[in-house]
């Protein structure tokens, strides 16, 4: 399951989706009396530090230091220590420089606030909308906390006096350059800072709730923030009239005579994925091409790369229900209805941030990969209907419109080609590196040796299943049962030839990869310089299905006018049933589509490649051994995928395909790798019984524990194991007949095609049922289930809330009961796949 989450103003995700529970009165109240109130706090600090740029530079009469100002403030609160909160400041150079607060207490958050100057008539002065009164307040009138002010008296520094400038107008009403000149002139010089009162205690009627009202102003502090934004009114409602809470407007400010015009930053979208197939990703960049066409300032990013203190404040279980009350956001899922909890993640986000006060611009999108369609069948009029609900809050800025789709954006690489020869081969020395992380990663992975691949089906079996063996000594690799390996896979020198030749490029002509914008990473896996083979062989997945994106840019890049309406209908909402006639039923592969456009493909220009062609995703496999088994040895447990469409090729599986094709007997043989935990935990207890589900491959990751459990003196291990054939499929029966023998395993089998009745392992589990009621209610045991998604994991729960009506005599409702609480429980745990 993916999801993506798009929004304005701040951008937080939940996988908890926990209830709201109110504190204590009395802790509510020796919190409030103890600490700061945060907004007040940080836009003192911030215009603190603006004027003061300011008056530094003056006094060094250095006019273009007072035209630029000063970087930004990235100001980092962690709140709800035990001994109070802290506060502090820092510069960055950057947008992207935070340095994000390391993980601290339970419960700690983090506030990030950033203020960038406008230009210079706006220098020193921030202000923020008074929602209810519609006036602008000025931050320097704010109460200062009395050991900001000792601590200046102490330095000696001089009161501030008020800066002067334009203030900034709401978002949702922009004002035309005359009407702002019109404002700025009838707007009343700023009153003179004079001493801050010091800041009284007030009354704390007994139903309020935290965080509490200012009295000032009568706003709810907004608890989280990623730039600066104004709080909504405590008992606001989302009233037409009302301005929306977002960090900055597209509209022009004009500035006071005989200053040039400055115009303000573009709003921010922030748009963040999780993604396991790359089709969440590739949702969330389609947004961000989007949001660049109607002139929108949009950063697009993995879930996991967003700051984890996000994530520790909204695992909170204690928030009020105004903690998001300033964000507007709309949460896309993408998901395959076959599996029991399609969406899941999807709706419990939503649902989550509803609780939280945030408000949502659309109902929650669930896409599913079972329609005739696929996604894109919910995706298109969803992502309709969000652009309209944006443009209603942020409007294109006067004077722009949105850029026409037949007008392709700047690609987000170039490519600099080198006149030198060609060197050493520095890419295999990228991958390989010098000394091998400790353990490896995606971006570091070891190159294991592989020592054994061997086919484990029959000859006359439909599919050729490989049991491949690396040595993993020396890489500081450890994994246990339930663990995956990870291995990135690379075209073949078939499809890298061909790729280059329909699009008219050297395989061995050698570039730089310079970014575009400054600040957009560069691809890790990418070696600096690089050649073309070493892009097409490792990097980009030419063997891929394209997405819709992948026709929209070609449209864009085509000089050929019958070539180009194609795939301009290809690309349209309206010929997406082409689409999925021509690309997704058949599986048509990017290198095949660019061979039916030959004068598009040669027209592309190279520095589209990386944002026409995904890169090359890794395949995980569940480990199938033990390390206290086979030391230094790791296993996998490969199905060679291969299938036949209306093509006149069959598919391939490019991982599967490619390591079936390695032969370490022919020579050395290296694959990049690395572990992660898989989704199986199993129990380290050795008196605790476990009830192990595997037809076909599904066996693997069971193959580890019973090796595992073995190895450590554990018995009790009930593993129902289902496949076609005794002789042709039956994976490591003589390994499973020895344990059976020493009394360390019982076997169940079920082979579907010996007989004319088909047998699966959902049968064998009924038949087993007194045996596997008594370990789970008596012995307390844990159930494990693996393999395929389609049907099987639905037949053996069926098969399982039978065996509690029938051998515990259970009722229908009360049998589903149990079966939840073994799933809420951790001791009912799949790994499936589709």
């Amino acid at each position: 399951m993916e999801s993506s989450l798009s929004g304005h103003s701040a951008r937080l995700v939940d996988p908890a989706g926990a209830d709201h529970e109110q504190l204590q009165e009395n802790e509510d109240w020796r919190r409030d009396q103890a600490e700061p109130e945060l907004p007040s706090l940080l836009h003192q600090l911030l215009a603190q530090q603006h004027f003061e740029n300011k008056l530094e530079a003056k006094n060094r009469e250095d006019p273009e230091e007072a035209e630029h100002g000063q970087p930004l403030l990235s100001v980092l609160e962690e709140a709800h220590r035990h001994d109070g909160g802290e506060v502090g400041a820092e510069p960055v150079s950057g947008e992207e420089g935070h340095e994000h607060v390391p993980p601290g207490e339970a419960g700690g958050q983090a506030v990030h606030t950033q203020c960038q100057q406008h230009g210079e008539h706006q220098q020193g002065q921030q202000v923020y909308e008074d929602l209810e009164g519609g006036e602008a307040q000025p931050l320097h009138q704010l109460p200062e906390r009395k050991e900001h002010r000792a601590g200046r008296a102490r330095a000696g520094a001089q009161p501030r006096a008020p800066p002067t400038g334009p203030r900034l107008f709401s978002p949702r009403a922009p004002l035309a350059p005359a009407a702002a000149n019109e404002r700025q002139r009838a707007a009343p010089p700023a009153p003179a800072l004079g001493p801050s009162p010091p800041r009284t205690s007030r009354p704390r009627p007994e139903t309020q709730r935290w965080p509490p009202t200012d009295a000032r102003t009568g706003r709810t502090p907004c608890p989280v923030g990623r730039w600066p934004m104004t709080s909504l009114p405590a008992d606001a409602g989302r009233r037409k009239s009302e301005p929306v809470p977002i960090a900055c407007s597209g509209s022009w400010v004009q500035g006071s005579p005989g200053r040039r015009d400055a115009p303000m930053p573009s709003p921010r979208l922030l748009v963040l994925f999780g993604s396991q197939t790359g089709t969440a990703q590739d949702v969330s960049e389609r947004l961000g091409r989007e949001a660049r066409r109607r002139h929108l300032e949009c950063r697009v990013q993995a879930l996991d790369s967003y700051p984890v203190s996000f994530w520790r404040f909204i695992f909170r279980k204690n928030l009020p229900p105004t903690s998001l009350c300033q964000m507007d956001f709309a949460v896309l899922g993408l998901g395959d209805s076959s599996y029991a909890k399609f969406n899941f993640v999807a709706k419990k986000l939503h649902r989550r941030l509803l609780q939280l006060g945030g408000a949502a611009l659309l109902p929650v999108c669930l896409g599913d990969d079972q329609h005739e369609l696929g996604p894109d069948a919910a995706i298109d009029p969803w992502l309709h209907s969000l652009w309209e609900k944006v443009l209603e809050l942020l409007p294109v800025p006067l004077g722009l419109g949105v850029i026409p789709p037949e007008v392709p954006l700047p690609s987000k690489f170039t490519l600099r080609f080198l006149r030198e020869a060609p060197g050493p081969d520095s890419e295999e020395r990228h991958v390989a590196g010098t000394d091998p992380p400790s353990p490896p990663s995606e971006l570091q992975p070891f190159l294991a040796p592989m020592v054994a691949n061997q086919r484990v089906t029959g000859p006359s079996h439909f599919q050729d299943v490989r049991l491949i063996e690396f040595d993993i000594a020396g890489s500081g690799i450890s994994f246990v049962a339930g663990d995956v390996v990870l291995i990135q896979p690379e075209n073949t020198a078939r499809h890298v030839q061909q790729f280059c030749q329909v699009l008219g490029l050297d395989p061995d002509q050698r570039f730089v990869l310079q970014p575009r914008e400054s600040g957009s990473p560069h691809p890790e896996r990418l070696p600096q310089p690089c050649s073309v083979r070493h892009l097409v062989s490792k990097y980009l997945d030419v063997a891929s299905v394209p997405r819709r994106s992948f026709f929209e840019l070609l449209a864009c890049l085509s000089p050929h006018a019958l070539e180009r309406e194609k795939l301009l209908e290809l690309s349209s909402a309206a010929g997406q049933e082409a689409l999925h006639e021509y690309c997704t039923r058949p599986r048509r592969t990017a290198l095949e589509v660019l061979s039916d456009f030959p004068h598009t493909a040669a027209a592309v220009p190279p520095d589209y490649l990386l944002d026409l062609i995904p890169p090359i995703r890794p395949r995980a496999f569940s480990i199938a051994s033990s390390l206290l088994a086979r030391p230094a040895r790791l296993q996998i447990l490969v199905a060679v995928v291969q299938y036949q469409t209306r093509l006149k090729e069959p598919r391939r599986g490019l991982c599967s395909s490619w390591l079936a094709s390695l032969d370490p007997g022919q020579g050395p043989v290296r694959v990049p790798l690395w572990v992660r935990p898989g989704g199986l935990a199993f129990p380290q207890t050795p008196d605790t019984p476990v009830i192990m589900v595997g037809p076909g491959t599904g066996v693997a990751p069971f193959r580890a524990a019973v090796q595992e459990r073995v190895a450590q003196g554990q018995r009790g291990n009930l593993l129902f194991f289902g496949c076609r054939q005794r002789d042709q499929d039956f994976y490591w029966e003589a390994e499973w007949t020895e344990l059976e023998e020493r009394g360390c395993l019982t076997l169940v089998t079920a082979f579907s095609r010996e007989q004319e009745q088909k047998v699966y392992v959902q049968h064998r589990l009924r038949e087993r049922g007194p045996l596997v009621w008594e370990l789970l209610d008596r012995w307390g045991a844990c159930f494990y289930l693996a393999g395929n998604a389609k049907y099987m994991p639905a037949d053996v729960s069926a098969a399982l809330t039978s065996v509690f009506q029938e051998e515990g005599g259970l009722s229908g409702p009360d049998a589903a009961a149990y079966l939840a609480r073994l799933q809420r429980t951790q001791r009912f745990q799949t790994e499936t796949w589709a």
